[in-house]
């Protein structure tokens, strides 16, 4: 499938152009195996470079909200509070770890990680220890026995890591200079590698070292976890301990992603998890992953499934649409709907915010101009699924949600804009109704 968006001004014109100039780019440095300090920087960062790449050469906004807007003072008091009355230093040997995802669900009275959930609950009764991260400085499961708050690893590795030196020989230095100068030449903007690499070195180090000595007492033999890109201190302490890390997948991915996807790739991933469990057949079989593919597991995704029993009697509304947003699309996304109105006109659309937006879709402006629409509803808090199942229609880009609603045989219509590759299987199977653009 060939995608027809582009954005004025600029040299790329679509996800998969920029895709294969970041993977060029890389394979020429030979990034992915940059060694500084006993650390492969390129491996930790590289899904946050490729973010700004993104954001640059398709003036996309924030992918996400990643900061608590509330009182600093009040945030430290809440870590610290927390690194004393729940500390993982605390507890005693565990057999089996989980490091859920920390933005949690409400089920049933109570919030949980809704990947880890249903594996939590099949390791009841066993000796195992959930280590869970804030989301915004504040945690909202129930807290219990089984877990024990990573507050403390935040303030620790907050302070250590201003303690760790990071010095460039000549030839280190030499390269990150043409880096700098030769990523400028290829993106058209400037990073300074310099820092990055500098910042990113620090808190794989001290993250490895808080691993490393919480391991050693805690003795696991396994770990889940829910996103391994980023957390490549953890990882390389648990590998070093002998202790098989295993990811739950927690959204779509695409041979564009650059979280999993190594196209040009034959050696091992450093910090890439011993195992993957994902949802089904399609994602074992998508895309070609730095890992034996014995070692990707199938493992359903029950809270779906639970979701899609408990509304498969739910009634359709006829000609209600459902928008599922994507923070940094969305106001692409709504200049495109507005675009094309002539076809929204007689029906009902309620646009969903991604949970990350609540705190910025006001600085939408097309988006704003689609709320003025008599037809237009803003949904902030709703139940996803019974949305989808009351819908006939459902119109996004790349949304996980998209194949939830398809479950529930809602007509997908597909905003041609970027990241519309992640669903190229899709549209080739012809379960796509109608792609706008």
């Amino acid at each position: 499938m060939l995608t027809s968006y582009h954005q004025s001004m600029s040299k790329f014109f679509t996800w998969s152009d920029v895709s294969e100039i970041f993977w060029e780019f890389e394979d020429q440095f030979s990034l992915i195996d940059l060694d500084i300090q006993g650390v492969k920087v390129w491996q930790r960062i590289r899904p946050n470079i490729f973010s700004e790449v993104l954001k640059k050469t398709l003036e996309l906004s924030e992918f996400q909200e990643t900061r608590a807007r509330s009182n600093t003072f009040k945030n430290i008091i809440r870590l610290v509070k927390n690194s004393v009355l729940s500390n993982p230093y605390f507890s005693s040997k565990k057999d089996v770890l989980f490091f859920p995802h920390e933005r949690v669900k409400k089920i049933e009275g109570d919030y949980y990680d809704i990947y880890t959930k249903y594996l939590i609950d099949e390791y009841s009764g066993k000796n195992i220890l959930v280590l869970e991260k804030p989301y915004m400085f504040k945690h909202y499961s129930e807290k219990n026995k089984d877990v024990c708050y990573l507050d403390f690893a935040i303030l620790w590795t907050s302070i250590s890591r201003k303690l760790i030196k990071v010095n460039y020989n000549k030839t280190e230095q030499s390269f990150i200079l043409k880096l700098n100068h030769d990523f400028q030449e290829k993106f058209g903007f400037q990073l300074d590698f310099f820092n990055l690499f500098t910042q990113s070195i620090k808190v794989h180090i001290a993250y490895y070292k808080f691993y490393k000595t919480l391991f050693k007492k805690l003795t696991p033999k396994k770990i889940f976890l829910v996103v391994s890109y980023g957390q490549s201190g953890l990882i390389q302490a648990a590998k070093e301990n002998s202790i098989e890390v295993i990811e739950l997948q927690h959204g779509t991915f695409s041979k564009y992603h650059m979280g999993y996807s190594y196209p040009n790739r034959i050696k091992e991933i450093d910090y890439f998890p011993d195992k993957l469990l994902v949802w089904n057949q399609y994602w074992k079989d998508l895309i070609k992953l730095p890992i034996a593919y014995e070692n990707i597991k199938i493992y359903p995704f029950k809270f779906q499934e639970n979701e899609l029993k408990k509304y498969k009697d739910e009634k359709k509304i006829d000609k209600q649409v459902v928008v599922l947003s994507q923070g940094p699309l969305s106001n692409m996304m709504s200049k495109m709907i507005l675009d094309n109105f002539d076809f929204f006109e007689d029906k009902t659309i309620k646009y969903k915010l991604h949970p990350g937006e609540f705190n910025r879709y006001d600085k939408y402006p097309y988006l704003q101009e689609l709320l003025k629409k008599q037809n237009v509803e803003l949904i902030l808090q709703t139940d996803l699924y019974k949305l989808l199942a009351q819908s006939e229609y459902q119109v996004g880009v790349s949304s996980t949600a998209l194949y939830e609603g398809l479950e529930f045989n809602l007509k997908t219509i597909l905003l041609d804009l970027p990241s519309i590759e992640y669903m190229e299987k899709l549209i080739n199977e012809r379960k796509i109704y109608k792609v706008l653009n």
